[in-house]
């Protein structure tokens, strides 16, 4: 291990942030296609004249794009240079984990709209 404080940081903070950034990316795509996926369904409904409840699809899609603008804010303020993040009086490793909560709430989020066009709205798949 090095004695010099800094190096850890230094060396462990980018692959700690492109991890995390690849991971947003991730589920920035999912959540895309989730959006997607609503409004397919919804125009499907719509074509077959079928019923739907307009204010549960209109729910589902503002909670994944909520989702989005968070995890969209996320993945700019980790894209920021480590050098920046370092000066930051928060410190680079909180951005980090502040940036995993997100992840989980846009994961979380995906699996509530997934869950609801898999089970709640069976013909959707």
């Amino acid at each position: 291990m090095s004695t010099d404080p800094r190096r850890p940081v230094v060396v462990a903070l980018p692959t700690a942030r492109a991890d995390l950034l690849a991971r947003l990316d991730e589920c920035a795509r999912e959540l895309a296609a989730a959006r997607t996926d609503l409004i397919e369904y919804q125009a499907y409904r719509d074509r077959n004249r079928l019923p739907v409840d307009e204010s549960v699809i209109a729910g589902l899609v503002a909670s994944v794009q909520r989702a989005v603008r968070h995890v969209d804010k996320q993945r700019a303020a980790l894209a920021v240079s480590p050098a920046v993040a370092a000066a930051v009086p928060a410190g680079p490793d909180d951005a980090v984990s502040a940036g995993e909560v997100v992840l989980r709430f846009g994961r979380s989020t995906l699996t509530y709209v997934r869950g609801a066009l898999d089970t709640a709205l069976p013909d959707a798949a």
